[in-house]
């Protein structure tokens, strides 16, 4: 059970809308138009949209899923949340480190992933996403579950370098800007396929996170395994930030202890969470010109 966006297939004419997923039958949420905020706004998690359907009702293989989450206000990511040595090897006093993610318009399933001329060394990066529900600033984490109101599958796409002009400034934080640009190439978000309420997957722990390209298994760990919760992270970003329903805090990626593989022009990506789903992607080929021209 969870919450979908969707076109009807073949019905141009008729905008994306929100519904409620349900053993292969959608149930629409509200009318054309509504946002991802104003359905959230009504409830405490997604599990409760499942009464505020409209009662018009279409099977699953009529419809083409899109992105769940349109136009994210904000949209924030954990950087090394899996530590393999374990959070005591990190101190008591350490702090989670969070960064934006640039997206107008995320890719959903089956949207294809760009590849800018700019970007070099491209690797997918499956993170289990939080949705906020009910917003706040300062938020303790013992409250945190509270304002989160699903679950989603988030591929942080990554570039590792940049074709950039040898002579161009260097400095000290050039590797961290170089790092923190190669993740906002448009089209380096994708979330989806839906959003999964607690009801079906509780606070996320003991999920399994996979990732597989061309169906070679990548990357496999547990959600267990995070260095701080997504309660906490929920609280540290509020101390920074006032979070909004719909805003998305991606909670990190488990590395495997493999050098990565770099995806190349064709590849096909596809991350699975237990209980959440999975999220299929293919790499386009290399832009022609400029940060996304030519990529399909």
């Amino acid at each position: 059970m969870s919450v979908v966006r969707y076109v009807i297939d073949g019905s141009p004419e008729i905008g994306p809308r929100f519904g409620w997923l349900e053993r292969g039958m959608i149930q629409q949420l509200g009318t054309e138009g509504v946002s991802l905020p104003d359905l959230l706004a009504r409830v405490e998690t997604v599990d409760d949209l499942a009464q505020q359907g409209t009662g018009e009702v279409i099977a699953e293989d009529r419809v083409h899923l899109i992105c769940p989450i349109p136009r994210p206000r904000r949209v924030l990511a954990a950087a090394g949340n899996y530590v393999p040595e374990g959070r005591l090897s990190l101190g008591s006093t350490a702090q989670p480190w969070l960064f934006a993610k640039m997206a107008d318009e995320p890719l959903g399933p089956g949207d294809v992933i760009p590849y800018p001329s700019m970007a070099r060394d491209i690797v997918e990066e499956i993170e289990l996403a939080l949705v906020i529900g009910r917003g706040g600033r300062n938020i303790e984490p013992t409250e945190g579950a509270h304002h989160i109101a699903g679950w989603s599958i988030c591929n942080d796409v990554s570039a590792r370098s940049l074709v950039l002009d040898p002579d161009r400034r260097q400095g000290r934080f050039a590797p961290f800007f170089d790092w923190l640009n190669g993740k906002w190439f448009d089209g380096f978000l994708v979330l989806g396929p839906s959003i999964v309420g607690p009801a079906s997957v509780g606070d996320a722990s003991g999920l399994t996170i996979s990732t597989r390209v061309n169906g070679d298994l990548r990357v496999q760990g547990s959600s267990s395994d995070m260095t701080f919760s997504p309660q906490e992270l929920v609280a540290f970003a509020s101390r920074i930030m006032e979070l909004r329903p719909g805003d998305v805090i991606a909670t990190g990626m488990p590395h495997g202890s493999a050098p990565e593989i770099f995806l190349r022009p064709g590849d096909v990506v596809e991350g699975e969470i237990s209980g959440i789903g999975h999220l299929t992607n293919e790499v386009g080929p290399v832009a022609s010109q400029g940060f996304g021209a030519g990529v399909g």
